[in-house]
């Protein structure tokens, strides 16, 4: 679907939810420009080229923000744990299920339906990249979480 042909309360509802997230990570994006899927109800920003032709590939992670992406489901409970510990919160996140297939472009079909949609993480800079629900909607978008914390130290 065209995001040109979302209704604009919606989009309301969609800006909203992003200016209350941390900035500029989580700007607001032009929905005239972005593709929503009928089935996974996931807003795509940036996916819409002129002659409104959908343009879509594995590079709108790095378009929504750049890193070295790799499947939540891909690290070992204590890797896991380790990012978890740089952030207050992850909340409104897929944890409990993942692809357990590194690169997210090798995602299983069954993995790419869920609900919250894939979460993503930067291992280096422990960065999050996930799908979360638009509050009071069936849409999701993508969300980038910084870590709260540079070290565990700070967290001790």
């Amino acid at each position: 679907m065209l995001g040109v042909d979302f209704p604009k309360s919606l989009t309301r509802q969609v800006e909203e939810f992003l200016k209350g997230l941390p900035q500029p990570e989580n700007g607001p994006f032009d929905i005239n420009y972005a593709a929503i899927c009928r089935d996974t109800k996931r807003i795509f920003p940036n996916a819409v080229t002129r002659g409104e032709v959908i343009r879509l590939n594995w590079d709108f992670l790095d378009k929504r923000y750049r890193g070295n992406w790799v499947s939540w489901g891909s690290l070992s409970e204590m890797q896991q744990g380790m990012i978890k510990l740089h952030h207050r919160s992850v909340e409104g996140f897929q944890l409990e299920k993942s692809c357990p297939n590194r690169k997210p472009e090798d995602i299983e079909s069954w993995y790419a339906i869920l609900r919250p949609g894939p979460l993503y993480v930067d291992v280096a800079t422990k960065i999050l990249l996930g799908w979360q629900r638009v509050p009071g909607t069936d849409f999701e978008v993508l969300v980038v979480k910084k870590p709260d914390y540079d070290s565990i130290d700070e967290v001790l």
